[in-house]
């Protein structure tokens, strides 16, 4: 029975010992290794990174269309309305 609890004990302690191993070799790749992208990965990073500047200036182009349109808006209201006061005051005179 002796002989049985002796080769247990060295089989629960390899076990152990192979499992802390296991965690510290881990612990020790993951600290010193970043991470390394996949070339797939790194010409997906690219792509994103191409197609979010081209949105932004996009974005921006847009938005200086927009504010160009609404200056053009407003000088054309204000030549209407302006027209519309030189007509009044033209008929005004002819009345007088």
């Amino acid at each position: 029975m002796g002989p049985y609890i002796i080769l247990i004990c060295l089989i629960l302690g390899a076990i152990g010992a192979w499992s802390i191993g296991g965690m510290l070799s881990k612990n020790d790749t993951s600290k010193n290794e970043p991470p390394q992208l996949s070339k797939f990965e790194q010409k997906m990073k690219a792509s994103v990174q191409k197609t979010k500047e081209e949105v932004r200036i996009q974005r921006e182009e847009l938005q200086q269309l927009r504010e160009k349109l609404a200056l053009e808006k407003a000088e054309r209201e204000r030549q209407k309305e302006e027209e519309k006061r030189r007509k009044k005051e033209e008929k005004q005179a002819k009345h007088k």
